[in-house]
């Protein structure tokens, strides 16, 4: 079996790490391929981080293969983050399940959610919501509507569900032949099994006893990244948007709260205070957090319609060397980052620019295109190059 993993690693921890075990273990001679955002995730903010460093650890604890979900999924609610990922899966050509963690691992449940979000009166009833509340985003308007509609709740507490039931919808969606398993979500008291606790104590430098953190902190001049380090660089260019009303509007994740950016840019001295003033009842934190990632890295607001057009090898063993070599999707993988320019492409030039802006974000600003420059990490000394 060829499974994939719908996943962050920000950072990796002893969750992941059962996961991956118990998908390893699940079978005779199964492979486990990771789609692993790059360096900004789905809660608004830059990876702790580089995508290079956390898919290395990755492979070294037992994925055959990374590769990365780019930009703009990556910084996307659940709809798009999904859309992205599940695009990438199923271009492939070779992934016959995909796995995840979940907290009820009640795949009927799941299943029955992910349909129902494909209705159609469904979506015509988030679409109304948001006519009528501008300020309510897609995930916000389905949830309410959903409420609405079926009497019952999507998993609010239950982000993997939440997840896995977006995965299911985009199978469905297109006809998709790969099955779907889902694992128990399991917490006991030998390391981190979340990620918010572990990337919590280490920007706080609390003494942390961990192996995935020693793996992580070996690499001190680009271990941790926060976006605090060029705060004022990101309120620079945030302001310089504000002159003109509407100038938020045209970015991703902005929709319905430009001009509440707009405001708040002019009146915050920080980032703290200029995320509390554009959350409320209806705009979540971390939709504030994406809408000012996105516009400092402006995004434009159509791209979340366009479809993965690459995706790139971060890590790989044999085992995943081999899977690329079985590749027979339309997806084009780049196995050498530096040839990311030669792809004329939007999503690509985007994602350039991005991993540009990364760089200012480490405890030692590095190159610009440092980026390029690096390899993917190869776990089998017998493989001397990819292709």
């Amino acid at each position: 079996m060829n499974a994939a993993v719908i996943c962050e690693l920000n950072p990796m921890h002893s969750g992941h790490r059962y996961l991956f075990e118990k998908i390893k273990s699940s079978g005779d001679d199964v492979t486990l391929t990771l789609i692993m955002s790059g360096n900004y995730v789905q809660r608004g903010d830059l990876a702790i981080a580089d995508k290079y460093l956390r898919a290395k650890i990755a492979v070294l604890y037992g994925a055959d293969l990374v590769l990365e979900l780019p930009l703009p999924y990556s910084l996307s609610s659940a709809q798009n983050f999904a859309f992205g990922a599940v695009d990438i899966i199923r271009r492939l050509g070779f992934i016959d399940c995909l796995c995840f963690g979940s907290e009820s691992d009640d795949p009927d449940q799941i299943q029955t959610a992910a349909k129902r979000l494909l209705d159609n009166q469904l979506e015509n009833a988030a679409a109304n919501l948001m006519r009528n509340d501008r300020s309510l985003g897609y995930g916000q308007a389905i949830t309410k509507a959903y409420n609405l509609m079926y009497k019952s709740d999507l998993p609010k507490d239950s982000p993997n569900d939440l997840l896995g039931i977006h995965y299911v919808k985009e199978l469905i969606r297109s006809s998709s032949e790969i099955s779907v398993k889902t694992f128990k979500r399991i917490k006991d008291s030998k390391g981190y099994y979340s990620a918010t606790e572990f990337r919590k104590d280490i920007l706080s430098d609390n003494l942390i006893e961990d192996n995935f953190y020693k793996l992580l902190s070996e690499n001190n001049n680009v271990f941790p990244v926060s976006i605090f380090y060029n705060e004022r660089g990101v309120l620079q260019r945030l302001r310089g948007i504000s002159d003109e009303a509407g100038s938020f509007d045209g970015f991703y994740n902005c929709n319905g709260i430009g001009e509440k950016i707009r405001s708040a840019t002019k009146k915050a001295p920080n980032l703290k205070d200029l995320i509390d003033l554009i959350t409320s009842k209806d705009v979540l934190t971390s939709r504030a957090r994406r809408a000012i990632l996105s516009a400092y890295l402006q995004i434009p607001a159509d791209f979340g319609s366009l479809k993965p057009d690459y995706t790139t090898v971060l890590a790989l063993n044999s085992k995943g060397a081999d899977l690329l070599n079985k590749s027979k999707g339309s997806l084009k993988i780049i196995t050498k980052p530096a040839s990311i320019k030669e792809i004329d492409s939007p999503l690509a030039k985007l994602n350039i620019e991005a991993d540009r802006a990364y760089t200012l974000f480490y405890p030692t600003v590095m190159q610009r295109d440092s980026f390029f420059e690096r390899t993917p990490y190869v776990l089998n000394k017998d493989i001397d190059n990819i292709s």
